[in-house]
């Protein structure tokens, strides 16, 4: 029974991987495709102002799709993993600010961990800022 589950298994990620080596150089192009076309991000108000934006977006994709002769189940695939590089940017991003953020908060406190942040800290500084204002 050990030996059928490690082989379903290796066959998983040996699909997933043939998987992968199909999709995501396919996920690549469709992000410079998208960046290509610069679409408008702002909120469209009419259902002809999301056609015009992303029509051209949507047919060269299609066209992409049929020259590489993309198979139906992985279209949601390959959009998944273009989505995750977005998705991965903006945590980076967030976690950078935040870690930045932390940073400045010891700063200002004088502490060296947010965590041994005390009230004392906190009524010292507003103490200074009551203080910088006279």
């Amino acid at each position: 029974m050990d030996n059928l589950k490690k082989q379903e298994e290796k066959r998983i990620k040996t699909k997933m991987s043939d998987q992968d080596k199909r999709c995501v150089p396919i996920a690549e192009e469709i992000i410079q495709i998208i960046a290509k076309h610069k679409p408008s991000l702002a909120n469209h108000e009419s259902a002809e102002a999301l056609q015009k934006t992303y029509a051209p977006i949507y047919l060269e994709i299609a066209h992409l799709f049929l020259d590489k002769n993309i198979k139906f189940v992985d279209v949601m695939y390959i959009m998944k993993v273009a989505q995750v590089a977005f998705d991965n940017t903006n945590n980076y991003i967030n976690d950078k600010m935040a870690e930045s953020f932390s940073i400045a908060e010891c700063k200002v406190f004088g502490v060296d961990n947010i965590r041994d942040l005390t009230l004392q800290n906190i009524e010292d500084v507003i103490q200074l800022k009551s203080e910088n204002k006279k």
